[in-house]
């Protein structure tokens, strides 16, 4: 490699192109779509992800443009900077410390990722946010209260294929991410499992672990006003999901409780034990684990069911009428709440659901 190579070289790997593309072209971070190994950066309609690889270099690539991509040199490049020469005149100063980057705002240190995780970003980047998608909708019958609702933004997309995508996240950020729609069901190239997780919204005491994610949605569905962070294994339960699982559980410091709702069914029980077996080892004294189960296979067989949905309906009321008796709020009797219920059983008032 001659002088002049490694030149270029040291503007790869020397150059934070993080602290560069912020201090000098004015873009700004996206905390809520950045992690620990991706950076993703706007400034007014442009958006590019940046990154440091294993190899040492800081590239970037556009999610809207695949020929604005690369290192610090293409980075320079396509924003009309011109010949080889004008980029070596432009950032000599910053290897040679003569200039220093502004660094007043926000600057997330990145973590060096594999060419997996940067071909899994590539492609999850494309991808646009749809919460409403028509396959959750008239497919798997989840409302529009459930899929607006404020824990689920962002964790809903949809590809160029139209199929409904759910992001998997792992310590790094996103591993990989899961494609939904009538009668398919794929996984992302060169992606891994995580967990697939709404977002944590502040005072959240709950926390409810489904097999899959159309099962948190039908959770959440069925259980009108309940406010949880909805987390799911996705259809499997892996050495490194339970790796994250154990993470998780070791963290919970509040008095927070714990519902895994596993299927109705041989593999669900299974899950549910080895679930409860590692909360047991790992999990504080104050957390507390409680099992819940569909009364058909699933939750989302439970949601489209009117039978089962009205015996949700009529469980939640039942559980309300002894929380009255044993005085834990006062502005109801059992009496009262169970002629609540008989009532709209009667006249099966749809809008509750």
């Amino acid at each position: 490699m001659d002088s002049q190579d490694r030149e270029l070289e040291r503007f790869k790997t020397q150059i934070n192109l993080l602290e560069y593309a912020v201090s000098e072209y004015g873009y700004e971070v996206d905390r809520a779509e950045s992690s620990v190994s991706n950076a993703v950066l706007r400034a007014s309609n442009d958006k590019i992800c940046v990154n440091l690889s294993s190899n040492g270099h800081w590239i970037y690539w556009s999610p809207r443009n695949d020929s604005d991509s690369g290192t610090i040199i293409d980075f320079l490049q396509n924003r009309g900077v011109g010949s080889l020469g004008n980029v070596r005149q432009k950032l000599r100063p910053i290897v040679s410390s003569t200039i220093v980057l502004n660094n007043s705002t926000y600057i997330p240190k990145l973590k060096a990722f594999t060419e997996d995780r940067e071909s899994v970003l590539k492609s999850y980047h494309r991808t646009k946010v749809n919460s409403y998608h028509p396959y959750l909708r008239n497919e798997r019958h989840i409302p529009e209260t459930t899929l607006g609702h404020p824990t689920f933004k962002g964790r809903i997309r949809e590809d160029e294929y139209g199929n409904a995508i759910f992001p998997h996240y792992d310590s790094e950020g996103i591993c990989g991410f899961s494609r939904k729609n009538k009668d398919f069901t794929g996984f992302s190239k060169n992606g891994r499992r995580g967990l697939w997780c709404s977002r944590a919204m502040s005072g959240n005491s709950l926390i409810v672990i489904t097999e899959s994610v159309i099962d948190a949605l039908s959770y959440h569905a069925l259980h009108k006003g309940f406010g949880g962070t909805f987390i799911s294994i996705d259809g499997q339960l892996s050495t490194s999901q339970i790796e994250l699982l154990r993470k998780l559980f070791e963290k919970l410091d509040d008095e927070k409780t714990v519902i895994v709702g596993m299927d109705n069914d041989y593999a669900g029980e299974k899950y549910f034990l080895q679930i409860e077996r590692l909360f047991n080892e790992t999990a504080p004294k104050q957390v507390t684990l409680k099992k819940d189960v569909p009364i058909l296979k699933d939750w989302n067989e439970d949601l489209a069911s009117e039978s089962a949905r009205f015996e949700h309906l009529r469980a939640r009321l039942q559980e309300a009428a002894d929380q009255a008796d044993r005085g834990e709020f006062s502005d109801a009797t059992p009496e009262q709440i169970m002629a609540e219920v008989k009532t709209k059983l009667e006249a099966k008032d749809k809008t509750l659901f």
